[in-house]
């Protein structure tokens, strides 16, 4: 072989490794820095675990039809607890949460599967009531403030009788990601997809469209936008890039809060508090259960694999500090805002006691523990579809 031949070689699986590596590295950086990011080398084109053909244009996530098992239908990314001999008049329970709550994303966990508290909750509800409708809004990483968007264009659509929200954990992005901090309601999915689609020079595609090295193209575009914002905290006029057929609009997120307007428990205490005022606005009850999450509270693992959870979580850390004492502090205010709303019930020590794993990892309950957490739910519930219709405010 020639030495041209063996330097061309040399060069191209040098490009190679250096594009590998390139990839790893900005798909690891963008996980610990909670940038958007996909599987390594080639995007998905979906982003759940099941075959998802369309894309939520006000939450950035893509939906579709999965295959389900037969007690429950997705339609619009909504999943539905009953089936066609259910009458219409029939009381509707729409249940809002993160993923613990989603009817699909955790359904390849064979401790999980389709089995979520809002699916228990809907067999309680057909054990005590001739019909019952119970419609799963829940959709994974919603925070309190994507609930309250979810709130006001599905489920003023619905009607339901009873909106229940079972969240508190993912309140902690706001420590991960402090564009999501500033910008509650808009969603990293969102970010990316609006991004995409509008050539932002901030936030945008910089390199050229295409499902190859998503992470790398990810990263580039968080560096950029770093490094413009922090330019432009020093005063230098933000950068404007040449014109050209890409540079179509520039991508906004709306005004930033700040100080305490970017508290997270703020956040969380008037997003629910603006959930109740809209759900009795049209003749609705409004819960909030403050979900359990591993490390908070007076649940002591005793279970092996519990315990194994327990110390990986232990470990974690990032720029906010330990994951642990993080949360500690996120629910101490919580669990302090939560007692002075007569609308919001404390579920964080709901696992006090128990012998069993509950957990099938840090942050989501494994089948026993969303029995549990049905259970624990639905009194509150009963006693709402018992008691008199609730009129609409004027």
């Amino acid at each position: 072989m020639s030495e041209f031949k063996k330097t061309l070689l040399f060069t191209a699986f040098s490009l190679l490794f250096a594009v590998v590596a390139l990839e790893l590295v900005s798909f690891a950086v963008a996980e610990m820095k909670s940038f958007p990011n996909d599987r390594p080398f080639v995007a998905r084109t979906v982003t759940h675990d099941c075959d998802l053909d369309g894309v939520d244009a006000l939450f950035g996530y893509e939906v579709g039809a999965c295959r389900t098992p037969d007690f429950l239908t997705l339609r619009e990314g909504l999943g539905f607890y009953y089936d066609g001999q259910t009458q219409a008049s029939a009381p509707t329970i729409l249940t809002l949460g993160g993923s613990t709550t989603d009817p699909v994303v955790m359904s390849k966990r064979s401790d999980i599967g389709f089995d979520t508290w809002p699916k228990y909750l809907a067999d309680r509800c057909r054990e005590g009531f001739e019909g019952c409708r119970v419609v799963n809004a829940g959709r994974a990483a919603f925070t309190s403030s994507q609930e309250l968007l979810a709130l006001v264009r599905d489920g003023t659509a619905l009607a339901p009788k009873v909106v229940i929200s079972l969240n508190g954990i993912n309140e902690f992005y706001a420590f991960k990601d402090e564009i999501f901090r500033e910008h509650p309601y808009v969603t990293k999915q969102q970010r990316a997809v609006t991004a995409e689609a509008c050539d932002d020079p901030g936030l945008g595609d910089v390199i050229a469209h295409s499902r190859f090295l998503p992470n790398t193209r990810s990263l580039v575009r968080a560096t950029q936008y770093k490094l413009q914002t922090m330019a432009e905290a020093k005063g230098a006029a933000p950068a404007t890039p040449a014109a050209g057929p890409k540079d179509r609009c520039h991508l906004t997120l709306g005004l930033a809060r700040e100080g305490d307007m970017a508290d997270p428990v703020k956040q969380w205490t008037q997003n629910v508090r603006s959930m109740e005022a809209l759900a009795r606005a049209n003749g609705a009850r409004y819960l909030v259960f403050l979900q359990p999450t591993l490390g908070v509270g007076k649940y002591v693992p005793a279970d092996e694999g519990d315990l194994a959870l327990w110390d990986e979580m232990m470990k974690v850390r990032g720029e906010y500090g330990s994951y642990h004492e993080t949360i500690n502090a996120l629910y101490g205010d919580l669990r302090v805002a939560c007692r002075e709303l007569d609308f919001c019930v404390d579920l964080t020590d709901l696992f006090e006691g128990q012998s069993g794993p509950v957990y099938s990892d840090a942050r989501h309950p494994n089948r026993s523990g969303n029995q549990l957490q049905a259970k624990a739910i639905w009194p509150e519930v009963e006693a709402i579809l018992k008691a008199p219709s609730v009129a609409a405010a004027p």
